[in-house]
């Protein structure tokens, strides 16, 4: 595993994107090479969009203030609503924590799913 500091992960990710263009643009693969190459490369966009994704067994993000590692939960910070929820990154060290993601409606809902 590659131990890489948080704001330099998805920086990690493009990389690995470039490499995968290069194969594509280099090779000229066709036929199922072809398919799993553009495979990869939607997959390293999507990992690039919520890091590390699928690329979690090659690279381990550790905090930029203590070196631990950080560890992604999805909170629901309202009780009562499922719809509402947060995912957090959060240091297993030193307790830093940053949002990636909030959803703040549910998906059939323009207010309050719930009366208060």
């Amino acid at each position: 595993m590659l131990f890489i500091r948080y704001p330099y992960v998805r920086w990690f990710i493009a990389l690995l994107a470039l490499i995968w263009l290069g194969i594509w643009i280099g090779l000229r693969p066709q036929g199922p090479a072809l398919i799993g190459v553009i495979l990869a490369l939607v997959i390293t966009a999507l990992s690039w969009i919520s890091p590390p994704g699928a690329y979690s067994w090659l690279i381990t993000p550790t905090c930029s203030q203590c070196g631990g590692r950080l560890r992604w939960s999805i909170i629901q910070p309202d009780d009562h609503d499922p719809y509402v929820e947060e995912v957090r990154v959060i240091c297993t060290r030193c307790g830093w924590s940053r949002m990636e993601f909030r959803n703040l409606v549910g998906p059939l809902t323009a207010g309050p799913a719930y009366p208060e």
